[in-house]
C-alpha cells in the first residue's frame, strides 16, 4: 500500500473513532495489517494501557505471549494449549473488566496470528479498538488519548490494501471469500493455511 492510500485508510479510521463508532475503526484498521505483525500491534496497544492499571501477573503472561508468540509453537507439537489457556485464564478473571478485556483481545488476536488450532473469533481485532476507546473515555487523559490513538493507527502496520484470511478454520474469512495465507508464513506453527 502506497503512502497516500495508508493515510486514507487511517483517515477512515479516525473519523469512525472520533463519530464514536470505534468497533469500525477497529475494523478498517486490523483489516490492514498483515497476519504476521497482529501480535506485535496487540502487544503495543495492551502495553501502553496496562501501566494505568493495577500489576496482574495474567495480564503480563498476555503481554510476553503477544511479545513473542512464536515460542509457544517451538515444539513439534507446539505448546497452543497453554497459549489457549493463557488467553482464557484471563477471560475469566474479576479484575477491572476494561484492562482484562483488553487482553483478551489482544491474546486472542496473538494466539490466531499464529495459526494455532480451533482460532479465536475474527472480530478480536476489531474489539481491541472498542475496548481501548473505552479506556481511553475512562481516563480522560489528553497525552494518553493521543497515545492511544497514535498507537491503534500505527501506519507502521498498515501494509494491506485487501484483507486476507486470518485463519484457515475462521468461518468469517471463509464466508467473505478472503484469500488464503502463505503456507509458509509461519515456520514452526502447529496449523498452516491452505493455499486457495
Amino acid at each position: 500500500m502506497d503512502g497516500i492510500r495508508r493515510q486514507q485508510r487511517v483517515q477512515e479510521a479516525r473519523d469512525y473513532w472520533d463519530d464514536e463508532q470505534p468497533f469500525q475503526a477497529g475494523r478498517v484498521l486490523f483489516e490492514s495489517i498483515p497476519v504476521e505483525t497482529r501480535h506485535l500491534w496487540a502487544y503495543n496497544i495492551l502495553h501502553l494501557a496496562y501501566p494505568y492499571f493495577p500489576r496482574d501477573c495474567k495480564i503480563e503472561a498476555v503481554l510476553e505471549f503477544a511479545k513473542d508468540p512464536m515460542r509457544w509453537g517451538s515444539t513439534p507439537d507446539g505448546n497452543y494449549e497453554a497459549a489457549r489457556s493463557l488467553v482464557d485464564a484471563v477471560n475469566g478473571c474479576q479484575l477491572d473488566p476494561l484492562i482484562l478485556r483488553l487482553a483478551a483481545q489482544a491474546g486472542k488476536i496473538a494466539y490466531t496470528a499464529q495459526q494455532f488450532p480451533s482460532p479465536f473469533d475474527h472480530f478480536s481485532g476489531w474489539k481491541i479498538a472498542t475496548v481501548l476507546w473505552q479506556i481511553v473515555h475512562q481516563a480522560r487523559d489528553y497525552e494518553f488519548t493521543t497515545q492511544a490513538w497514535s498507537t491503534l493507527a500505527n501506519a507502521e502496520f498498515i501494509l494491506l490494501e485487501e484483507p486476507v484470511m486470518c485463519h484457515p478454520d475462521c468461518p468469517t474469512c471463509g464466508a467473505n471469500g478472503l484469500a488464503a495465507l502463505d503456507a509458509g508464513l509461519f515456520p514452526g506453527s502447529v496449523h498452516r493455511s491452505r493455499r486457495a
